[in-house]
């Protein structure tokens, strides 16, 4: 078996969907911002909130769209959860 080194597993992030263990160059990072009641797509995965990562693929994508997996998660208001499925069909593209 095949031992990653250390610096490749500290850019491992785990997606919120499929749980599994990625690079964070394969991934989307989302940044929820507690204060706002917000989630933003974090484009350059710089934010300083917390946040979760999701595969990039449109199935995923498409997934958090039709199941308002995050929505209910972070119990958005009606105009944050608007932000957030405009956000998600703009990576659908």
């Amino acid at each position: 078996m095949k031992m990653k080194s250390t610096n490749q597993i500290l850019n491992d992030r785990t997606c919120f969907i499929t749980k599994q263990k990625l690079p964070k160059e394969k991934l989307i990072r989302f940044s929820y911002d507690k204060f706002n009641n917000q989630v933003i797509l974090d484009k350059d995965k710089k934010l300083l909130n917390r946040g979760f990562y999701i595969t990039n693929e449109k199935k995923y994508i498409k997934l958090l769209l039709e199941k308002k997996i995050i929505q209910k998660k972070y119990n958005l208001s009606l105009e944050n959860s608007n932000f957030l499925e405009m956000q998600l069909k703009e990576l659908i593209k």
